[in-house]
């Protein structure tokens, strides 16, 4: 433990406030450790109590809290990672070795500097087994590549020599409270197309959500399922689980592939499971995609929905076609949604923006949205699209009409920013 981490005094973008011990309060710390492995029933304060009392040490009450704090977070927490984790501002960290500085990537502002850094590659080692011993798994010489997603939610990847020169590690944070539609817009997301989302989550229709890295393709998801009627049953099929659905009828399948359980395998379950909706996870391979077009073309659920890399519509179905869905097979898709991560320059400041930049209708090969840079707004194919998809759920309303009065409503209700706020609103709606 002694020197795993330390504070620089450099003056960063992201500062964590120093707990960190001088070299006599670490020595002491680590000494409380080695006596605990022979005592294990006794507590640190109890055996930093009676180390004092024998060896005649007078220690300050806020120097005996420092040792305890720092020692409780070393041993049942992850050490200064804590810092990083308890920061809901945060939503990735990046460790690129011993003695560089720890990149933590904020919200709303990209990646930043800190003034965090360990000590040796040991030590960053340690941390990633640490984190990874709850779910049985580590990094060593004979595993050297580590990609899996904790107990807690955090999805972690690690590689160490021979497959990188030095350690490195990226933790992606898991957000415990989930972002509702109303947190959507306006900055990434219109009322009018959110409305449009709304009657065609309930309407049996599919869709795929495409992205650039990091653009927030699962938190869109995720907060998009809020317009699913909450009596409907969601199935969730993924090789890695990220989403995070909070609809109350969920069931989440996971493929293994040292078991040898494929997604196909899973979607194939599926069909015995009466699922209402399935979500296929992220399509990144030839296997993931056939997994997807089996499930479009198995018709046993109002709607079927997934996640790709791509930077619009076009491509998207362009890179499905070459990781060899048939055209019967992506005619069944009826919606595209393309969100981007984007810089903006302001006042010579460099400011990251999460936008939707489209949204396509494959059936219709026409453009429902588009963000001209003024926002997002309907073109004026977006009602015939709608009509296409959701007339037979919605007979004889004039769907135009009903998509302003379901706009003005998410208008009215914008300020429900809670994930239970936003759904206690949306099931009121008459």
């Amino acid at each position: 433990m002694e020197g795993n981490w330390r504070i620089t005094g450099q003056k960063t973008a992201y500062q964590v406030a120093s707990e960190q011990l001088n070299a006599k309060e670490l020595e002491l710390s680590n000494t409380l450790v080695e006596l605990q492995k022979l005592s294990s029933q006794k507590t640190i304060s109890q055996l930093l109590e009676e180390y004092c009392r024998s060896h005649r040490l007078i220690l300050e009450k806020t120097r005996a809290a420092k040792i305890l704090k720092y020692l409780e977070s070393e041993i049942s927490g992850h050490g200064v990672l804590d810092a990083f984790l308890r920061d809901d501002a945060i939503e990735e960290i990046a460790i690129l070795g011993e003695k560089q500085p720890v990149f933590v990537y904020v919200a709303g502002e990209g990646w930043q500097k800190t003034n965090v850094q360990f000590e040796s590659s040991q030590a960053i080692i340690n941390s990633v087994n640490k984190m990874s011993r709850g779910i049985g798994r580590r990094v060593s010489y004979q595993y050297p590549r580590l990609n899996a997603v904790l107990e807690t939610g955090e999805r972690i990847h690690a590689t160490i020599p021979p497959v990188n020169k030095r350690v490195e590690v990226t933790i992606r944070k898991f957000k415990k409270n989930p972002i509702s539609p109303m947190q959507l817009f306006p900055s990434i997301y219109s009322s009018k197309s959110l409305a449009f989302f709304w009657m065609l989550l309930q309407s049996s229709s599919s869709m795929l959500v495409c992205v650039n890295t990091g653009s927030g393709k699962t938190t869109t998801l995720n907060a998009l399922f809020s317009f699913v009627p909450l009596n409907e049953r969601v199935v969730v099929v993924e090789e890695t689980p990220e989403l995070n659905i909070f609809q109350e009828h969920c069931v989440k399948i996971i493929a293994n592939k040292e078991l040898s359980i494929t997604l196909s395998n899973l979607v194939e379950d599926t069909l015995r499971m009466r699922p209402d909706r399935v979500i296929v996870g992220e399509v990144r391979n030839a296997e993931e995609a056939q997994a997807l077009g089996e499930c479009l073309l198995a018709g046993q659920a109002r709607g079927t929905y997934a996640t790709i890399h791509a930077t619009d519509g076009v491509q998207a179905l362009n890179r499905l076609k070459r990781l060899g869905l048939t055209a019967e097979e992506l005619s069944e898709l009826d919606l595209v949604i393309v969100q981007r991560r984007v810089n903006q320059v302001k006042n010579g400041v460099s400011v990251e923006k999460r936008v939707c930049s489209q949204v396509y209708s494959p059936k219709e090969q026409k453009m429902v949205f588009q963000n001209d840079g003024g926002g997002l707004k309907p073109t004026r194919d977006a009602i015939k699209v709608l009509q296409s998809i959701a007339e037979s759920t919605f007979p004889g309303l004039d769907l135009e009409k009903e998509l302003e009065k379901r706009c003005n409503f998410l208008e009215k209700h914008k300020t429900s920013s809670s994930y239970a706020d936003c759904l206690q609103a949306i099931s009121s709606y008459r």
